[in-house]
């Protein structure tokens, strides 16, 4: 398996209209780029962070991303192993507008490994389409159900600052009006402003920031639920706990990793 990007392959330009990739990253942050085709995206191992105009998702594993075509986005990892299909329009009967990030099912992986399998540089043949208009259905279905892993993307400096704030300082359990103050705002105005550009409060905001950065830490070696819960602020592992299940539908301790074997 590749430690860095297949480069000679052009995605828009690869005979097959549906193919994928299979490769592992010690760590990378892509340029801004876009592609002809729809695009599947999963992390197989380690954490990926997927960005457009309109949000910020992260990738634990088990999740996957539709990219639609022509979607100017970046990726970026510490280090992960990935798996990418690319489908061209004509296999996606409707495609899915905007990214969405999703839970891939056992379907899901069955089907990726089966497609994984194809060559870009050969013509599908007639087996070979209908599996990956079977994929790309099943996919663009799957992406209607969006899990919570986006931030939305501000529209203006003061709400950026804000968000900024809150990311940066989520075990000190940030307010509204220290974002405010962060800002430049007043805590009213900095309100209106996120239901305004991103048509939630700061409330959900903070949520969801920090849910998201539960999924990272909770992956990581040696992660215990307590020392998760103050990282983000929570007053005790019990709320946090009740927090993440309600959001996410699991409880914190099954993201765990278990202890590595002597």
């Amino acid at each position: 398996m590749p430690s860095k990007p297949i480069a000679h392959v052009d995605v828009d330009r690869a005979r097959a209209l549906g193919f994928g990739i299979d490769e592992t990253y010690r760590g990378f942050v892509s340029d801004w780029h876009s592609h002809r085709r729809h695009q599947l995206l999963h992390a197989v191992e380690g954490n990926l962070e997927l960005e457009d105009s309109h949000g910020r998702w992260l990738l634990p594993e088990a999740q996957a991303a539709w990219i639609p075509a022509g979607q100017r986005h970046r990726v970026s990892s510490a280090g992960a192993r990935l798996q990418t299909l690319y489908l061209a329009p004509s296999l996606v009967a409707q495609p899915p507008a905007e990214t969405a990030v999703f839970q891939l099912p056992a379907l899901g992986h069955a089907l990726l490994a089966r497609a994984l399998g194809w060559p870009h540089h050969r013509r599908l043949d007639r087996r070979a389409r209908a599996l990956f208009v079977c994929v790309a259905e099943e996919f663009a279905a799957w992406s209607l159900e969006p899990g919570p892993w986006r931030l939305p993307q501000p529209r203006s400096q003061a709400l950026a600052a804000a968000m900024r704030h809150v990311v940066d300082n989520l075990e000190d359990g940030p307010t509204l009006a220290e974002a405010a103050r962060q800002a430049g705002v007043s805590a009213r105005s900095l309100e209106r402003r996120f239901r305004a550009e991103t048509g939630s409060s700061f409330r959900e905001f903070l949520l969801t920031a920090r849910m998201i950065e539960a999924q990272r830490l909770l992956r990581e070696p040696g992660a215990r639920v307590s020392s998760v819960a103050y990282r983000l602020g929570y007053s005790s592992p019990s709320a946090f706990s009740t927090a993440f299940l309600a959001r996410v539908g699991q409880r914190p301790k099954a993201l765990l990793r278990p202890p590595a074997s002597r």
